[in-house]
């Protein structure tokens, strides 16, 4: 076992003068070393940051665990994403003053800490070497706190689990989260929690992409500023795939180092990115799935911050799981490696509610065409098994057949192929719809539907009809008017088999996660009444909704 020394407690003055704290390991012989720096809101002597200290002090790295300003043992207020640029660039800077540094600095973490390694990155700091930010949280908007418009309670749940100096995991367990979810208006959710939240109050003031938001939103020029080589990693089911993959394009798209930005996606949800299971959902994906995630993030700072050039070196661009291949694939150039787009029509004789119905999806525009969902914000879609985000959960299954019972879901199921198709990067749905409310959502979910009568989860994407026109402003609908809409789905790559079918689902809800839509049309974070909408979706003829499938 390879000694270690300690520095517990090192106090970093940030320059407004608050006190971070950071604990340092680093090898018991002495000398420089290059230095993995993790910032995190969850307490840097987390069991799962000290094995990591462990991990690379024996292969020759200092190691740096931050408690972000006002958590744990440092000092100042607590408000998530907006002050890690200037604290992060801070510790690097101190770190590389060290007598125990050489002067390179990487970083790692994921989820809120991929998110702290951007924010420092924007400031450039000299001895930054290089990052490995994985299921990276900050697509503003339109990953969080509001996704393409939709309130996330799910970072409701997130803000209760930091809403202290400490973690309130275990607090939390003894909430009835669904009364508390269900409050209105969703700004006093945290009065019937039992918490005060003024970073939920302040965000639910601003529901549009506004100055508040762009102030912490990456542009084209940011980027520009950032040459340094980028392990990027996520999943197809990650919660915060779309923030991950922000910062990947923004980087092939603008960074001097656009050469240099490697892409790592499989088929894990946000956990998973960072400890790989062999299952997700029910769903086998063999032992392929399983990567050695401490091998990867050495080999990659072995390359980078010690020039082993061995390893590295050899990996291609871009490296992704196939799902139903269940094997890994590579590409030379970056993410996605998509070859065309195959366009799926809806269709239907008029009932396409539940799996039951007679949607479908053809290879030509069909005659005109429409389906109806009653959506009840009353009696919500519910995929998940539990409400508390942060407890004790059941995993939620990515055969998700059981949803497509209810009639408020419209399904639309293609003809069993004939030959093989690998969908492979961000499916899209063109869709034709309109309401008799003066807004409502629209929720969309690809799946692959086996032969045995499994539908497994593929992807999924989201819009509130208010904001179809753009984030950063509200059109409300006219009722009885029809609108096109574009819905983006996350990014995935599945092989789908001769055999299998490919099945679309529209809805208008996804409860707890996200926020009902009352279907007023009132201001969001103060509206306190609900109605029933009826939401149709049109197609066929000049109403030809479609689900777009890049494949190769």
């Amino acid at each position: 076992m390879v000694s270690m020394r300690h520095v517990w407690d090192a106090q970093v003055s940030a320059r407004d003068g608050v006190t971070l704290s950071v604990d340092v390991y680093m090898p018991g012989a002495g000398g420089r070393y290059p230095t993995v720096l993790i910032g995190t809101p969850y307490d840097n002597t987390m069991k799962a940051h000290v094995d990591t200290a462990r991990f690379f002090v024996a292969h020759g790295y200092a190691v740096a665990l931050w408690d972000l300003r006002g958590r744990y043992d440092s000092g100042g207020e607590w408000f998530p994403f907006f002050q890690e640029g200037r604290d992060g660039y801070d510790v690097v800077e101190w770190i590389a003053d060290q007598p125990w540094s050489d002067g390179h600095v990487g970083m790692m973490g994921g989820s809120y800490r991929g998110w702290v390694q951007w924010a420092a990155a924007r400031l450039r700091p000299p001895h930054l070497t290089t990052m490995v930010p994985t299921a990276t949280g900050g697509k503003f908007m339109q990953e969080f706190p509001y996704f393409n418009g939709i309130p996330c309670l799910w970072m409701l749940g997130w803000l209760n689990y930091v809403g202290a100096r400490t973690n309130q995991n275990v607090a939390a367990t003894t909430v009835d989260w669904e009364r508390v979810y269900r409050t209105l208006p969703i700004a006093d959710i945290p009065e019937a929690l039992g918490r005060e939240m003024p970073v939920w109050k302040e965000w639910m003031s601003h529901p549009d992409m506004d100055d508040y938001w762009k102030s912490i939103s990456f542009t084209p020029q940011d980027f520009r500023g950032i040459d340094m080589p980028v392990l990027h990693i996520t999943g197809y089911y990650d919660g915060d795939q779309p923030g991950a993959l922000h910062y990947y394009d923004g980087m092939v798209r603008h960074s001097p180092a656009k050469d240099r930005q490697y892409m790592l996606i499989g088929p894990w949800d946000h956990a998973g990115t960072r400890f790989p299971q062999r299952s997700l959902g029910g769903v086998d994906f063999t032992d392929g799935a399983v990567l050695n995630m401490a091998e990867v993030h050495l080999a990659w700072f072995d390359r980078w911050m010690k020039e082993a050039r061995y390893d590295v070196d050899s990996w291609p661009l871009t490296r992704y799981f196939v799902m139903g291949d269940n094997r890994w694939d590579s590409a030379e150039g970056h993410w996605a490696p998509v070859k065309a787009t195959r366009t799926l029509y809806l269709d239907s004789g008029g009932s396409a509610n539940t799996a039951m119905g007679d949607g479908s999806l053809r290879e030509v525009n069909p005659a005109p065409g429409s389906d109806t969902l009653i959506y009840n914000p009353g009696n919500p879609v519910v995929p998940g098994t539990g409400f508390d985000f942060y407890g004790e959960r059941d995993e939620p299954p990515l055969d998700i057949r059981y949803l497509l019972r209810r009639g408020d879901i419209l399904v639309y199921t293609s003809d069993p192929l004939t030959q093989p198709m690998m969908a492979t990067g961000r499916p899209e749905v063109d869709l034709y719809f309109s309401s008799d409310c003066r807004d409502t959502d629209i929720f969309v979910y690809l799946m692959d539907a086996h032969p045995d009568g499994r539908s497994l989860l593929v992807s999924g994407g989201k819009l509130r009809a208010r904001y179809r026109n753009g984030l950063d402003r509200q059109e409300l609908l006219q009722p009885g008017q029809t609108y096109r809409v574009r819905v983006e789905m996350d990014s995935t790559c599945v092989s789908l088999h001769p055999g299998h079918r490919v099945r679309l689902a529209v809805t208008s809800s996804e409860f707890p996660r996200y926020a009902r839509n009352s279907n007023t049309g009132n201001p969001v974070a103060i509206d306190t009444e609900t109605t029933i909408a009826s939401n149709t979706v049109h197609h066929g003829g000049r109403c030809a909704s479609a689900l777009l499938l890049p494949v190769l």
